[in-house]
This record gives C-alpha cells, structure tokens and sequence, in this order.
C-alpha cells in the first residue's frame, strides 16, 4: 500500500470536510481516505500498481466536486494567493448599512437591507441551492438560509441582513484563526530544502534535492538544512538538530560521520557523499510517520463524528417543538422566530472542528520535540495507559558500558594490558575498554593476537601469553576464580594458572531514567522492567531506579505471556529499541520504538516512536496525551454549554437571533484558539533528579 498527500482548498466547514471523506472512501481507485480539516489535507491509500499521482487527483477532485465546491492540488504546487474580491467590498458596505439602519428608520434602508441581503448572502444561499441538489440538506448553509429566510418573512429585514454579515464575518475569522493553526501545524523548513549544490566534474551545479542520487557529491554551506543523508567527504562543522529530534544542543561533525537529513549546518563547509536519495531519507521517512498520524482517528473523534449525525436532527426537531407549542401559546409569529434561533445553533461544526483540532496541535507540538505520535488514536491511548513497561538496552540505559571499577592482584596494570590486548577488537566490551582506557599504547609489546568467539581474545604481550575474557577462558588458562566475584560484566585478565585481575563494566544509565521514573510513580503509574540479562542485572536496575517490579532472565518465549498477565491490571505502554522488542510492541497497548539507526522495522510497527536520546521523552509523551485530552474535553463542554444555553434561553423567548450566530460560529472560533493556546502552551525540559 501506498499512501498519497493532496492539499484541499476550499472546505468550509469540519462538517464539509466529513462529507467529502465519505465520498472519497466510496471511490474504487482506493482502499481509505482521511480529510485532515486541520491541516487541509487529504491522505489516500492505494496499491503500488494504481494510475499516476495527478491522474489520480484529477479523478478524485470529480468525487470532490459533487459534494463540496472544493479543489484539491498536489503537495508540491503553489497555491494562488487570495486577493480582495468584490464579495469582500460588498460584506464590508452593508456591515456599514446594516449597523446604520439600527438608527434610521427609512424605506430606502429597507430596500438597502433586501439588495444587501441578496448580495451578501449569495454565497450561502448558492451553497444551500447546490447542496439540496445532491440531496444534502441538514447543513449550516441550508440551515443558515432558512432561518434568515425566515426572518425575511417576519419583515425584519435588519435581522436577515444582519445574521448573514456578521455570520460572514464569523466565517473570515474563523478561516483566519484555522489557517494560522495550520500554519503553526506545518513545517516551517520546506522551502530550505527544495535546492542544493551538486559537484560534478570540477563543477558546482544547483540541482533538486530530489535530484540526488546514492554517492552523488554535494556541498553544503554554513546555514543550510541537510536535504538528504550522506557522509562527510571534506570539513568539519556543527549541526543544529532540533528540528529532527528535538535536541537543541549542537553536535560536531567531521569527516567521515554520518549526517542526517533536516539537519541545520550551523557554521563550516561540508562535502557529502549522498547515502540516501531524497525520499528515503531520514527526514522524509520521519514526515512519512507525520502523514500517516492523520489516518488514525481517536475512538473519541469518531464519537462526535456519530454524535455530529443526531445533533442536528435533534436540535431541528426541537425547532420544530418549539414552533408548535409556542406558536399555539403565544401565536405563530413568536414561535417562528424562537425556532429560527434554533436552526442557527444546530449547525456541528464547531464540535466538528474541536476535536481534531486539538489532537493536530498536540501531535504537532510531540513532533517539534522529538516525539512522533502515529495518529489520535495512540494519543487516546496514552492517556489512558496504567502501567509502563520498558525494555532496557537503550531505553533506561544507553546501551553502552561504563567502566565501574578495576581489580588487580599484581603490580601489573590489568587495564593497560586489556586495551593493548583488545586493541583490534569490534567486540562491544572492548571498545568500551578501550574508550576508558587514559594511558598511552605501544602495540609492539602485543603479538600474536587470536580472538576467541564468544570468550575473549588471547595474546602475547610483553613475551608471554595472556588471556582478556570471561570466565570460560579463564577456566581454560587453569585460573580458579573465587564464587563471590559477582558482577553484571566481568572481564577477567590473567596468564596460565594465575589471574591478574578483573575490570567491572556496566551498562550506563541515561541522565535522567531514574527521574523519569520518580515522575511516573509520582503520577500514579506501575513501572516494569523486562530483561534478557542476569538477575543480578535486573536487581540493580530495580535498586538504582526504584523500579515497581523488574523480570529478569526472561526468554523472547516468555515475554508475550508475561506481557498478557501483566495487561491484566489495566492498559500498558511497552518501551523498547530493538527488532526482538517487536512481538512485545505488537501486543502492547501503545507501543514506543527508541529510534536509532537500523531499526526502521521496529519503526514501522510501533505507536509511537521517540527521536530524543533522554528518556524523559516517554514522560512528556504522556504528560502530552493527557493534556490534548483535557483540551477536547474542555472544549467540548464548552461549545456544549454554550449552544444549551443559548437554547434554552431561545425556548424561553429570552435571547435573539444574534446571539445565535455567537453560538454557532463564535464558539467555534474560540475553540480554535483554545487549541492554538495548546499548541503554545508548556516547555519540554530533560528531567532531573
């Protein structure tokens, strides 16, 4: 499957939006479609085998067409600018009419007010027109028509004209308020990236990014953004990766290193040789996970979606009520205008636009940290989680080992013979050996080296023949080694029949996991470690981190049941970096992959996938779900509270028309801020203990 990105212009309404998804998922040429009214995007699925990119938009666009007078375009086309029309000259002159004639009474003004309500109202009223020929008629623009209609009907042409200005007006703000929510949402970067400078035989020629092809030479100067991965051929400079992983600290590259797309280079000239083309390229599979976030709608989404359905038949049966019982009470003229203010109100936008709102701008705001969420659904799921279980190597830890301490029985240097020994070793344990390793090396001293898999490595040194490894080569040199030697990693040096001494390495803990876990224990949730190593590895691990419970010694067999019993508690979070974690992820409630480099599978299958090196990622993902929760829900009771109030004052023939309007679109610009306040709010900090 494939999955395709078109911009939408001209959608409304979140309630236009849901209508044309519907009709894209009926077309053959595709498996699902997802309206993003946030970010004015269309995502669609199809097989590798279907027509072309621009065929297939230009298909669609008819599906488009036939509901909503919308246009799609593809990502990489420009959008025209807007310019000022004459609908806006004439909404700007009867907004002037339509307050004046509040104080002046004249028949030129009501002439003035019916043109003006025509003029003004054209566009809402060829909507309305053109919905009801596809049979869609429960929609703001019919409902909007009839009920200034209605007023028209009672001579109150002042009101008529008035609701079709200022819900105009509304509706501007509104566009103005979502389109500076979608700009937020957007990648500032894009237009850094489209160009770059190919070297080719002794010539620098500007080239598309997307032009690059694998071992391409490219040149890149102070203050341009990396567009593809490549090696560093020539120069030394620092990058700026906060744009990729949230990190704001620079990090110093030379030749040789690897260099990842979206990478800021801050101040030095730098030669590459191309690793990746463009789409395949670190940040494009990362803006591949972003797109992809927008085809997974939260279990709380589709319920308003169900919900958006029967509201506004309610609301217009209570219309209805409204219109019968007080037009028999108070006569028909003032039950009509009580239920024209219901008909104003009962348009779902406002609900519509909320929700997914809200979880775009938290999604966007993980995003900008490091932290790429894969769609509402997972945010939902997150909030919801009780227990958090992690995997160690790389998540907890840094997946590398740390020198704890040094044990020698001679006057013979063990750590000088170590690094001289594993000097030529790939193995794990000797580079860290060897980065811990201060002194000065002189490899003449060392002969006749023999790495020994899976035990160690043997060689003359200094004239006679040493070992460096674990306890099974030690037994094979005839070294008893004492029981009460206990530790995670030992490294034993000696010579036959005698033992040196032994280093202590451990797996060194991230900066701030046992913060992290303080956090999330102080916030009432479970904490679990699962690990393959020792049981006295595991003990530490509990003991430094202050861990709920950790399993050690667990075979790959035995982690899913494990997993099953523990769900048994409530909803879980699984924490892990490598391809062995996947079965777990996939069992997980919400899954979390550490990114690092060859784990692209695991990537693929989790929920959720951190780009940061620190734990306190995991933290704040949480903390992010939790809060985007809480920014629904609080937008929800609110636009629900306001449109039962304005009802309920409506029934009771203690409001106007006017304040209908405010309920239908204010409210539902108020709700776009609120979630532009979201996107603003809080700071993501590395936690500290």
């Amino acid at each position: 499957m494939k999955t395709i990105v078109y911009h939408i212009d001209g959608l409304d309404c979140a309630n236009c939006a849901l209508k044309v998804e519907r009709k894209l998922n009926k077309n053959e040429h595709i498996s699902e479609a997802r309206v993003d009214f946030a970010k004015s995007k269309v995502f669609v699925k199809v097989h590798e085998d279907h027509v072309n990119d621009e065929h297939l938009r230009v298909i669609l666009e008819k599906d488009v067409k036939s509901v909503e007078d919308a246009t799609l375009r593809s990502v990489q086309s420009d959008k025209k600018k807007d310019k000022l029309d004459i609908q806006s000259i004439i909404l700007a002159v009867f907004t002037v009419i339509t307050l004046l004639s509040f104080f002046v009474e004249s028949s030129i003004f009501d002439v003035l007010l019916i043109v003006g309500y025509g003029l003004v109202g054209y566009p809402i009223l060829r909507k309305a027109f053109n919905n009801i020929r596809r049979n869609e008629w429960f929609d703001e623009f019919f409902l909007m028509s009839l009920a200034t209609i209605g007023a028209l009907i009672l001579g109150d042409f002042a009101e008529a004209l008035g609701v079709m200005v200022f819900y105009r007006i509304g509706e501007a703000i509104q566009e103005y308020a979502l389109n500076n929510a979608r700009a937020r949402i957007r990648d500032s970067h894009d237009n850094l990236r489209s160009k770059v400078i190919k070297l080719e035989d002794n010539q620098q020629i500007l080239v598309d990014a997307s032009e690059c092809q694998v071992y391409d030479h490219i040149l890149l100067q102070a203050g341009q953004v990396i567009p593809v991965d490549g090696v560093v051929l020539e120069g030394e400079s620092e990058l700026n990766l906060a744009h990729i992983s949230g990190e704001s600290k620079p990090v110093m590259v030379k030749k040789g290193d690897l260099v990842l797309s979206g990478s800021l280079n801050m101040n030095g000239r730098l030669v590459l040789e191309v690793k990746e083309t463009f789409s395949n390229s670190y940040e494009q599979r990362i803006q591949h996970l972003i797109d992809e976030t927008s085809l997974k709608k939260a279990p709380l989404e589709e319920s308003i979606t169900r919900f958006s359905k029967r509201y506004t038949p309610i609301v217009l049966s209570l219309a209805l009520l409204v219109l019968i019982v007080v037009g028999f009470t108070s006569g028909f003229e003032v039950g009509l205008r009580r239920s024209l203010i219901f008909l104003v109100v009962s348009c779902p936008c406002a609900l519509l636009i909320s929700v997914p709102l809200s979880f775009a701008a938290a999604i966007s705001k993980s995003s900008q940290k490091g932290i790429i969420v894969k769609g509402a659904s997972v945010l939902q799921a997150l909030s919801e989680i009780k227990t958090v279980v992690f995997d160690k190597t790389g998540t907890l830890t840094k997946g590398e080992f740390g020198l704890k301490e040094v044990v020698s029985y001679s006057d013979i240097d063990v750590h000088q013979v170590a690094a001289h020994i594993l000097s030529s070793s790939s193995h794990p344990v000797a580079q860290s050996i060897l980065n811990t390793y201060q002194g000065e090396y002189d490899h003449q001293r060392v002969r006749d080296v023999q790495e020994i898999s899976g035990q160690g490595v043997v060689a003359k040194f200094d004239g006679q023949v040493m070992f460096v490894g674990n306890r099974s080569l030690a037994q094979s040199f005839n070294v008893q080694i004492d029981p009460m030697i206990q530790g995670t990693s030992l490294t034993f040096v000696g010579m036959d029949h005698k033992l040196l001494g032994y280093i202590v390495l451990e797996d060194v803990l991230k900066e701030d996991s046992i913060a992290l876990v303080h956090e999330l224990k102080k916030n009432g949730y479970s904490t679990i470690l699962i690990s393959g190593d020792s049981k006295l590895e595991g003990d530490r691990m509990q003991a430094q981190l202050n861990l709920d419970q950790a399993y050690s010694e667990v075979k790959p067999e035995e982690k899913l049941s494990l997993i099953e019993r523990i769900k048994e508690n409530g909803r879980i979070i699984y924490v892990g970096d490598g391809l062995n974690d996947a079965p777990a992820m996939a069992l997980a409630d919400v899954s979390v992959a550490i990114f690092k480099s060859g784990n692209d599978r695991l990537v693929d299958v989790s929920d959720m996938v951190v780009l940061r090196k620190d734990a306190s990622s995991i933290y704040h993902a949480i903390l992010m779900a939790k809060q985007s929760i809480q920014a629904v829900y609080f937008n929800l009771a609110f636009i629900l509270i306001i449109k039962g109030v304005v009802l309920l004052l409506a029934s009771l023939g203690l409001t106007h028309i006017w304040l209908a309007v405010f309920a239908d679109v204010g409210v539902a610009i108020l709700a776009i801020f609120f979630a532009l306040g979201f996107i603003n709010q809080g700071k993501y900090e590395t936690l500290r203990h």
